[in-house]
């Protein structure tokens, strides 16, 4: 097993960076200034399982506590409150729960009929906390299949836009200066002359 860093990113995509969700509701936000910069805003409520299959690469950071073997631990502070939604309103988690924001440069399909979406270069970039809570959580409860969350589409052609929408979002949740600096690329140059890897980011 391959150990990971509480926080890493991870930078693997599914094949053809094609992400097919199943949805329940969905629905289309777009204002005039919207359409003409390219940007769709869709909101919806979704199956979890899929969700959580998206990585978080273009987030400000990722989960913030993992174990020694790379697993994410969920005793303690917010992520502790998350689980515990979870595990006692499972039918209410997609109302008590802020939900998950997913990036994506563009809409590759939606069939309605089959209620499902399918983004092109998806990134979780609010909500790695959600995320790596249900993750556990349907871990250790294989059985529920019905576990729904509210989740944000933004679609744009524009990477940096996605590093504003991450960082703005984030700073709403206390996200500490280092990875904010990190996002914006402030401690790269920095760490290009230093001889000891520098952390870009809280994780």
């Amino acid at each position: 097993m391959i150990k990971k860093k509480a926080g890493e990113l991870n930078t693997r995509v599914s094949e053809k960076n094609i992400s097919v969700l199943n949805f329940h509701t969905l629905h289309n936000f777009q204002t005039k200034s919207d359409s003409e910069s390219g940007k769709m805003l869709y909101i919806g409520i979704f199956d979890a399982k899929g969700v959580v299959d998206i990585e978080n690469d273009a987030n400000v950071r990722g989960f913030l506590k993992l174990d020694k073997f790379g697993e994410e631990k969920v005793n303690t502070g917010v992520h502790s409150k998350i689980y515990e939604t979870l595990n006692n309103r499972p039918e209410d988690f997609h109302l008590l729960n802020g939900g998950i924001t997913i990036c994506a440069e563009s809409l590759y399909a939606r069939d309605n009929d089959r209620k499902k979406i399918s983004l092109k270069n998806a990134s979780i970039i609010n909500g790695a906390q959600t995320r790596g809570v249900i993750k556990k959580f349907l871990s250790e409860n294989p059985g529920i299949d019905d576990l729904l969350v509210k989740v944000e589409i933004i679609f744009s052609q524009d990477r940096e836009f996605f590093d504003d929408v991450s960082i703005a979002r984030n700073q709403q949740s206390a996200v500490k200066a280092l990875s904010i600096s990190g996002k914006k690329g402030l401690i790269d140059e920095l760490d290009k002359v230093t001889e000891v890897a520098l952390k870009l980011d809280e994780s």
